[in-house]
Order: structure tokens, then C-alpha cells, then sequence
């Protein structure tokens, strides 16, 4: 019994030692790295810990490589920092016992593997790989997965996450991270924004994770968003908590927040809400279905609605109608053959999209009166406006087209793919968010008003947007004041300067105070 006992300590003490040992003799010094998109989790052999993305610039094309590398030899990664870039990889030496982290530079070990990645920056289960070079080799990098929280700091988080933590070289060469904090919130998959050009600011929603609850394992259906408001060039100025999930939102013209708000996990109902700005509901209406609501109305503040059935096989006719915080009003419009796609106002005329038929539909907002239809079109699925002009995607998100007011199409540029959004610029032309144009990557692109595309100079990926679940908010906006874009990027919200020069990333809101994780 007492060689049992022994033995199991000898085996504790060989896993243990050198893990204790690396840190009470690392001679230091630390770089401070960041976690984006940090999830917290917890299980009964860890405890709690965070998991992330570090965010390092992990494109190796143009770094040098030693002469020989073969699978499974050991390197050395070297990163550069530089103050507002991510730390940038630039070397790879074979491993050495010294590799001292300065104030400009500090190192990775890795191991090269066999086989070709077939992309950069894929997380596997030893830590990140990489790869270097051309040709390429891949490098598995020793970099901590998880780190460690204290368990009273996993109910801070309430979604992905910023985390700030210190790392350290370690004695035998084996990085750990210290000093772990919350440094701010990272946008989840379903983050909403709009722009309110009378204060010229951001308004950004951003719904909490669901959790079970910790009281027998029951559920709590309850939900909550944060709202978070930035200047126009990204700044953080303020956040509020709001009680309910913000499914889409816009801004009133007297900045008033506009937005749906689903109260409960599992309700497939939203009520129109006015939010201030400490996140307070101040009007609310009754419930109404989410999938009957099909577009807002900023001029009225309100929403437009299927009134009839919206299930299939749904029988027409059809009719759309006006839902504000006080209930429906009148006019209702229609009849329309099949159920609306989606409903754009703009001043007195409205645009319902009906993508079963193939046709758009302009009416007098006031009176209901059908001023025109454009039937000419290819699954529309969303329309940009201006001077009379409409701009269409259609054709399965691949192609733009023009529609002249007397319905003429004016041109169609069918080269893209994943067409996200279009803007449509005052004065002619406009923007539009793609995955691909031409077969190559798209990004953001603006076409004139002869149906000439050009690229910008700055390079920028679009989110690409879902047919489902329904969207009834945009996912790009345009300053009136000054011209800025607005729009979805991957795991961020990207600000474009006028001229397309710039782009600023927004990949979420920085706490003014950063919260420790691990004491």
C-alpha cells in the first residue's frame, strides 16, 4: 500500500516539478499578448479556462527559413512587435537553449510537421499551426491553448471576448501566460449595428451567450445584449446592458435606438422597442411574429409586416402594413401575389421585393397606390436607391443590376459572388460588399453609373450575409456627413474613410478598466 501511495506521488511530483520549476526560474522578461474571441469554459479536471484566437500576424509567405528543415525538428518562431500592429512574424531559427524576449521581439518554439497545411493560422490540439515560407512548411507552435481562470471570473464572461495576459519565456523554454485579464468584448456571431448620423456615432448591439443555469440545472431562458456606442472613427464612448435579445436595430432621426427585441431564449416573438441610452426600454409594443416582419420604416418608426399568413403553402393575397410601438396602422398595401422577401423605405415610396415572383414593387407609402412594377429581375433579394435609380442584387447573390425609374435596365454586372449589400451613392454609382468579384477575392467595390467595377485601394472582407435567419436591419451604413462606410467584416465592423483608402477594424469594445481573470 505505502509503495502504491509512493509511487502515485513520484508520478504527481514528475508532472508537477518541471512545470513549477519553469516558472519559478524564468528570468523573464514578458510581452503582453491578446486573446480575441476568448471563450470561457469549465470542466472537472481544469476547473475554469479561456480559449482564444492569439492575435498574432501569422502570414509567413516572405519569412525566411533554415536550410534542411526536416519533420520534426524543432524551431524557433520570432515575432516583431510594434505598437498598434499585431506582433509579426519574420523569422524562424533552429532551436537554441537562449531566446531572450526583448521590448521588440520574442520567440515561439515549434516543431515542423510533415504534412501542408492547407491553410494559415488553423488551430489544432497542440496549440497553432502555421505556415512558413515557399514552399510552404507547416510548424506547429507551442503556444498555451487554454489558460487558466480563477473560478469566480467565469461568470464575467458573457460572450467572445478580449483577454489581455503576460507571456512569459519560461527556464526550459515551455511559454506560459500570467496576469490574465478582461480587457473588453469581442462581436458574436449575431452582433447588429446601425449609425446615427445626428450625433455621429455607432450604436452596436451585441446579444449574450445563453447559459444554463446553476440552480439544479435548470434553465434560464432570459437573455440580455450589450449596446455599445463608438464615434465615428471607432472610439469607444459608452456601454449599457440591455434586458432582451436585439435581433436588428436602426437610429431615429433624433437618435433615438429603434430596435426588436426577443424577451425570452426560445420566443420566435420580438416587440418593437425605443432604447435610451442607459439601455432602458422607454416604449415598447406588443409581440409580433419575427417572420412576418420585413424591413423599418426610420421615417415613422416602425416596421413592416406580412398581414396574413407567411408559412408555406401560403395563399395569396397578400398585404404589408405598418407596425409601430403603438400596434398597426393604416394604409395596409398590396394585394401582392406571394409573400414579400423584404420591404425598403425611402421618403413617401416603399419597395417590396417578392422573390417568388421576380419582381419589385414601388407604392406610395401614403395612400397605397402602386406607382410601379420591375418584373425583369432574377430573384431580387435586396435593393439600394437613389435618384430614382434602383440597384439590385439578384441571380442568387452574384449579380448586380441597374433599373432605371421607367423600369429600362440600364446594365447588369453578373461577375460576383456572395453579394452581401449595396450602398447607393447620391450622386451616382455606389458601393457594394462581395465574397468574390471576377474570380478573384472581392471585398468592397465601387461601380459607377455606367455599371463600371473598381476595387478600392483598401483591402477588406465582407461578412457574407445569410438568407436565413431573416435580417430586417443592414449590414452597411453611409455617414451623410462625411461618407464613411460602415459594414460587417469578419469577426468585426470595419470603417472605410471616404476615398477608400482606410479601413479601420472594430473587433469590439475595450473596457476603460481591464478585469482581472486569475489572482
Amino acid at each position: 500500500m505505502y509503495g502504491l501511495v509512493a509511487a502515485q506521488l513520484l508520478i504527481l511530483a514528475a508532472i508537477v516539478a518541471p512545470h513549477e520549476l519553469n516558472m519559478a526560474l524564468d528570468p523573464g522578461p514578458t510581452v503582453e499578448l491578446e486573446l480575441v474571441q476568448a471563450r470561457a469554459a469549465r470542466d472537472s479536471f481544469r476547473g475554469a479556462y479561456v480559449t482564444g484566437q492569439s492575435a498574432l500576424d501569422l502570414d509567413g509567405s516572405g519569412v525566411p527559413m533554415p536550410a534542411g528543415l526536416r519533420g520534426g525538428d524543432r524551431v524557433l518562431v520570432k515575432f516583431d512587435l510594434q505598437s498598434g500592429r499585431r506582433p509579426r512574424m519574420v523569422a524562424v531559427e533552429r532551436e537554441r537553449r537562449t531566446a531572450p524576449f526583448t521590448a521588440t521581439s520574442f520567440t515561439i518554439p515549434g516543431r515542423v510537421v510533415d504534412e501542408r497545411p492547407r491553410m494559415s493560422g488553423r488551430r489544432h490540439e497542440r496549440g497553432l499551426r502555421v505556415h512558413v515560407g515557399k514552399p510552404a512548411v507547416a510548424i506547429d507552435l507551442d503556444l498555451p491553448a487554454s489558460i487558466a481562470l480563477d473560478e469566480a471570473a467565469f461568470a464575467r464572461f458573457s460572450g467572445p471576448s478580449i483577454v489581455r495576459a503576460s507571456l512569459h519565456p519560461g527556464f526550459f523554454g515551455h511559454r506560459y501566460f500570467t496576469d490574465v485579464r478582461l480587457a473588453g468584448r469581442a462581436w458574436p456571431a449575431d452582433v447588429r449595428f446601425a449609425y446615427d448620423d445626428a450625433r455621429q456615432r455607432l450604436v452596436v448591439a451585441a446579444p449574450h451567450e445563453w447559459r444554463r443555469g446553476s440552480r439544479g440545472g435548470a434553465a434560464d431562458d432570459a437573455v440580455r445584449s450589450d449596446l455599445f456606442f463608438f464615434d465615428a472613427a471607432g472610439k469607444e464612448l459608452g456601454a449599457a446592458e440591455v434586458q432582451g435579445r436585439v435581433t436588428d436595430a436602426i437610429v431615429e432621426a433624433d437618435g433615438r435606438v429603434l430596435a426588436l427585441v426577443v424577451a425570452r431564449r426560445w420566443s420566435s416573438e420580438a416587440s418593437l422597442v425605443r432604447l435610451g441610452d442607459d439601455g432602458q426600454v422607454v416604449e415598447r409594443s406588443v409581440p409580433v411574429a419575427l417572420d412576418r416582419v420585413l424591413g423599418f420604416d426610420a421615417a415613422t418608426g416602425s416596421v413592416w409586416t406580412v398581414a396574413g399568413p407567411t408559412s408555406a403553402p401560403a395563399q395569396g393575397p397578400h398585404f404589408i402594413q405598418r407596425f409601430g410601438v403603438a400596434g398597426l396602422r393604416e394604409p395596409r398595401l398590396g394585394p401582392f401575389e406571394s409573400v414579400p422577401r423584404a420591404v425598403v423605405s425611402a421618403g413617401d415610396d416603399v419597395w417590396v421585393l417578392e422573390n417568388q415572383r421576380h419582381r419589385i414593387t414601388r407604392l406610395d407609402a401614403a395612400s397605397g397606390r402602386v406607382v410601379r412594377e420591375y418584373r425583369d429581375l432574377n430573384d431580387p433579394v435586396d435593393v439600394a436607391v437613389a435618384r430614382g435609380t434602383l440597384y439590385v442584387i439578384e441571380a442568387h447573390r452574384t449579380q448586380l443590376t441597374a433599373v432605371a425609374e421607367d423600369g429600362r435596365i440600364l446594365w447588369r454586372a453578373p461577375r460576383f459572388h456572395g453579394l452581401a449589400w449595396a450602398v447607393a451613392d447620391p450622386t451616382g454609382g455606389g458601393w457594394v460588399g462581395a465574397s468574390t468579384f471576377e474570380g478573384a477575392a472581392g471585398g468592397v467595390l465601387r461601380f459607377q453609373r455606367d455599371g463600371t467595377v473598381t476595387r478600392l485601394p483598401a483591402t477588406v472582407g465582407t461578412a457574407p450575409r445569410p438568407d436565413w435567419p431573416r435580417r430586417v436591419g443592414a449590414d452597411v451604413a453611409r455617414s451623410a456627413h462625411d461618407g464613411r462606410l460602415f459594414f460587417l467584416a469578419p469577426e468585426a465592423i470595419a470603417v472605410m474613410s471616404p476615398d477608400g483608402v482606410s479601413v479601420t477594424r472594430v473587433t469590439g469594445f475595450r473596457f476603460s478598466t481591464e478585469r482581472r481573470l486569475r489572482s
